[in-house]
């Protein structure tokens, strides 16, 4: 496929895709650690924000995308087609791999379709190592009771409680309650009247 010459309409459908399956590949490994299948308390609309919500949500982690992006053009762009053009004149790497398939894949012409596979790759594979990651992360926390407590909901019966919250879409909250080692869901809409940061 030559990305020079997708239209904008056909670029469109390609990033709704690849955000729907950054989306579920994250959140249904996050989720898989609590037992909870997130596809069945989320929009088509919460699946397709929730990548950007995962790269938003800290600068660590937004610039950690940023530099993975740039490395991944610079390494086709340049130092890739330079190892490759050398690999190519070895004798072991003819045996184990289609010399003229890998040319046409490191033509020039073809650089900026293989920028953005290599780059669309790498991404998946960091969303991937993400879900497993954080979600491994805050179960152990929950379970082990070391959540540290950051927010404040109120509730429209005027309830309230100091939780972690772990997630949030347009419909449910995701939290642990203190003192507790489960998670819990809330509904928003009619529900949750007011969620306040804890200093």
């Amino acid at each position: 496929m030559d990305v020079n010459k997708l239209s904008i309409q056909e670029f469109l459908s390609l990033g709704y895709v690849f955000l729907l399956l950054l989306g579920i590949s994250y959140q249904t490994i996050y989720f898989s650690f609590f037992d909870i299948n997130y596809l069945k308390y989320s929009s088509i609309l919460d699946v397709l924000l929730s990548p950007l919500q995962v790269m938003t949500e800290n600068i660590i982690i937004l610039g950690t995308f940023l530099f993975i992006i740039l490395f991944a053009v610079l390494y086709v762009k340049t130092f890739g087609r330079k190892l490759y053009q050398w690999q190519r004149r070895q004798g072991w790497y003819k045996k184990f791999f289609n010399v003229e398939r890998w040319d046409k894949m490191w033509a020039k012409e073809n650089s900026n379709s293989f920028a953005i596979l290599y780059t669309g790759i790498l991404i998946l594979i960091i969303f991937i190592e993400f879900g497993f990651i954080f979600g491994s992360r805050m179960s152990s926390l929950m379970e082990s009771g070391k959540l540290e407590i950051r927010h404040e909901i109120v509730f429209v019966d005027a309830e309230e409680k100091s939780v972690r919250i772990l997630n949030q879409n347009s419909l449910y909250l995701f939290y642990v309650v203190e003192n507790e080692n489960k998670l819990t869901i809330s509904p928003i809409d009619g529900n949750i009247k007011k969620i306040s940061k804890l200093k």
